[in-house]
């Protein structure tokens, strides 16, 4: 039997490396014959750098994660209310690999705390705006929001030469009822009741940048990524791709994919959200496109998912079917989880 080890994280309790660790030698330990092969996987958000690195992507270019410069584990960042964030940090980073020689550039997009359409960023690699005053816009959400002008004359001529890759967790627009404002704005600390409001201010922001860098103002999908990071990164001639989809098709997985293989996945929880498009979902389709079955083992799976994730995976183990304790340590519950499915076998 070969087996597939491929997990998410479980957001804010274990990295997808240690459950890939934990659930390959659980694998090893009950099924000593199998061919057992794991990897860390990720969506486009936080541990995408590791697993660009176990799939032997990393040397292909410079990789970056969003949430690491602009993301929700930054203490100081956080503390302050969202008018006052920007994806500055992030724009710092891109510039970094610029001037180390880098020329292919990968930003993992996911996990960030702002919504500032990119503004923060493109104003790291030169972009300045002035407000109607003529006071220099700062690089954030308030930034953006006071922007009357927008000139991109000093802008990194070194993006023209680089191939840019943006990956993102979600395809939300950049604007409207599930757009990165109205959508997502209130999940990073924007008063629901000023959602409205902030997305008429940022529209309208978004035609001057976008006529500031001398290109028409068009939504596509994923534009709404990170905030608007995603439209942001589009102007300066990124692929915007989805994460998951792009790690999956990584030559290494490619070769040891084969008819009759098992897939383990795993996530924190899995509930209706995960069918639409999480990288659980991904990974179950990209499997059985291959002839491979696919077995979702997650701490937790939400009573009214069981019967759509059933279509899709072809088990689904939470810890109450594995008789364990959510309450055990991740490696371990992750562990049992495994014991429950080859039980299940």
């Amino acid at each position: 039997m070969r087996v597939l080890v491929l997990p998410d994280s479980w957001k804010g309790v274990c990295r997808a490396e240690r459950l890939a660790e934990a659930m390959r030698e659980a694998v090893r330990a009950h099924l000593p014959g199998a061919e057992v092969w794991a990897a860390p996987m990720a969506d486009g958000g936080e541990g995408t750098k590791a697993a660009a690195r176990r799939l032997g992507l990393a040397e292909k270019g410079a990789w970056i994660e969003a949430a690491e410069y602009i993301g929700f584990a930054d203490p100081e960042l956080v503390a302050q209310p969202i008018f006052a964030r920007g994806s500055f940090r992030l724009g710092l980073a891109i510039k970094r690999a610029l001037d180390a020689g880098h020329t292919r550039l990968f930003v993992a997009l996911g996990g960030t705390s702002t919504c500032d359409l990119g503004w923060g960023l493109l104003c790291a690699l030169g972009v300045r705006g002035e407000d109607p005053s003529g006071r220099l816009s700062p690089p954030t959400l308030a930034g953006a929001l006071s922007l009357a002008r927008v000139d991109a004359s000093a802008l990194d001529a070194r993006l023209r030469r680089a191939r840019l890759v943006a990956l993102v967790d979600v395809t939300a627009p950049l604007f409207g009822p599930e757009g990165a404002v109205r959508r997502y704005g209130p999940q990073k600390g924007l008063p629901e009741a000023r959602a409205l409001e902030v997305e008429r201010g940022l529209r309208a922001a978004a035609r001057r940048i976008a006529e500031g860098l001398g290109t028409p103002f068009i939504e596509r999908p994923g534009d709404g990524a990170a905030g608007g990071i995603g439209w942001a990164m589009r102007l300066l001639g990124a692929r915007v791709v989805r994460g998951a989809r792009f790690l999956l098709r990584a030559p290494m997985l490619q070769a040891r994919i084969a008819p009759g293989s098992w897939v383990l996945t795993s996530e924190g929880r899995a509930d209706l959200q995960t069918l639409q498009g999480k990288l659980p979902l991904a990974v179950a389709r990209w499997a059985r496109a291959r002839g491979a079955r696919v077995a979702l083992l997650a701490p937790m799976i939400a009573p009214n998912a069981k019967r759509a994730l059933a279509a899709q995976f072809d088990a689904c183990i939470d810890a109450e079917a594995a008789g364990a304790s959510l309450a055990l340590p991740p490696e371990e519950l992750a562990w049992r989880l495994v014991q429950a499915w080859i039980a299940a076998l």
